[in-house]
């Protein structure tokens, strides 16, 4: 079974950012340039960590009390691997908890043991709690579905990454997708999967990576050196491919 090694993915949902004045409750600020940064940042993520990264920074810069953009940060550095940075954003998002709303109180418990304490039972137990709550949305799945496959459990990973697929398609499930496939010996389920995604326009470094691991598998050099020159020069993220 290949594919053990690659990082999984925690996400965000877009769901709640399809405007600016709509969902303003969701997310405490009041400054409207921070949460137009805040809302960049969620809609850059489908290509990549890095560049939401930037835009949530500008957001904490413009509101240093900005709680959701603290927690969004936190989520984009674990993925490209900056656990430090991680663990220090999302511990910050936890106690501006007070500023949340529910929707994202609950969100944020459900993170933070997966960013801070490391601790991936209680990490479940809090994301089953979100996925029982009304305010349930595609990454108390996928995001549940990243725990379980960090710890080897690929056939629970898969039913929470269907079941959040279903909800909101994203680049992050069809990355932890792919990863889970390979686990499980589905290799051709795994290249629809990425062919599904470059079809969509995703671009995010980490598919780039699994389909040159799916491509390794498949010894085609050709398609390996194809995902390493799509991400060739990208800050922060290239390194996945080339180290």
């Amino acid at each position: 079974r290949a594919a053990i090694g690659l990082r999984t993915k925690l996400g965000e949902s877009l769901a709640s950012v399809q405007s600016y004045f709509k969902k303003f409750d969701e997310v405490a600020t009041a400054s409207l340039e921070a949460l137009k940064a805040y809302t960049a940042g969620r809609r850059e993520w489908e290509h990549g960590d890095m560049g939401a990264k930037r835009h949530q920074l500008r957001a904490i810069e413009i509101d240093p009390e900005f709680a959701s953009a603290y927690s969004a940060l936190a989520i984009a550095c674990n993925n490209m691997g900056q656990t430090i940075e991680a663990k220090r954003y999302m511990q910050r998002a936890y106690e501006l908890r007070h500023r949340m709303s529910e929707r994202e109180r609950i969100r944020t418990d459900a993170n933070y043991h997966d960013a801070v304490t490391g601790d991936a039972y209680l990490a479940i137990e809090a994301l089953r709690a979100w996925q029982g709550s009304a305010y349930a949305e595609s990454n108390a799945f996928g995001n549940c579905c990243s725990v379980q496959m960090q710890l080897g459990q690929w056939e629970k990973a898969l039913a929470n990454a269907l079941r959040g697929w279903q909800m909101e398609p994203s680049a992050i499930f069809a990355g932890n997708l792919t990863i889970i496939h390979l686990a499980l010996g589905q290799a051709d389920a795994a290249r629809g999967t990425l062919e599904d995604a470059f079809a969509r326009g995703w671009d995010a470094f980490y598919l780039h990576l699994q389909a040159y691991q799916e491509a390794f598998l498949r010894d085609d050099r050709e398609a390996m050196r194809r995902h390493v020159e799509a991400v060739a020069g990208r800050e922060g993220e290239e390194d996945f491919l080339i180290a």
